[in-house]
């Protein structure tokens, strides 16, 4: 039991962390560099709330859809922002729901050497950060049990195998 506590548990928290961290790291780059995308006249043609509810609650999320046309060729995507999020407060989605009705022109900005990636707000949003630290924190704490839950169990056994019985 020391061994996998020591060895094995904590390499899912520094796999996940790494995972996490890697791909939120990536979304976080795009959205800076979305700033400086080129830009599009689309349509939104989905714009509703989706809810999702389960034991820990309810949980709403902006569902947008927009198309738009870039060299002749049309495309769609649901992304509003980097990092999107749902909320268990309605008026989160709400608020993004009003910004984007349905049939708005609205100004797409589309990665240049993949046009099929866009988004409707550019930049690094609060919410961008979200994954990177995520990942980062988990990485850490993974890391710093390979680390240290060996040295703790070494320790903990010799504490253990060295102490002598009372003797009344």
């Amino acid at each position: 039991m020391k061994f996998f506590f020591a060895r094995i548990f904590p390499w899912p928290f520094l796999l996940c962390g790494l995972f996490v961290l890697y791909h939120g790291s990536g979304q976080f780059i795009s959205a800076r560099k979305s700033v400086d995308w080129p830009k599009a006249k689309g349509t939104v043609f989905v714009s509703q709330m989706d809810n999702k509810s389960d034991s820990d609650g309810t949980t709403f999320h902006a569902q947008v859809a927009y198309s738009y046309v870039v060299a002749g060729v049309k495309f769609s995507s649901n992304k509003v922002a980097y990092g999107d999020y749902g909320s268990s407060d309605p008026d989160h989605a709400q608020e993004i729901l009003n910004r984007y009705p349905i049939n708005a022109v609205v100004e797409v900005s589309y990665r240049p050497d993949r046009p099929s990636e866009s988004v409707l707000e550019v930049g690094v949003k609060t919410q961008a950060f979200f994954m990177p630290i995520f990942g980062l924190v988990f990485a850490t704490v993974g890391g710093l049990m390979l680390v240290f839950l060996p040295r703790a169990m070494q320790k903990s056994s010799t504490d253990n195998s060295g102490a002598s019985p009372l003797h009344v």
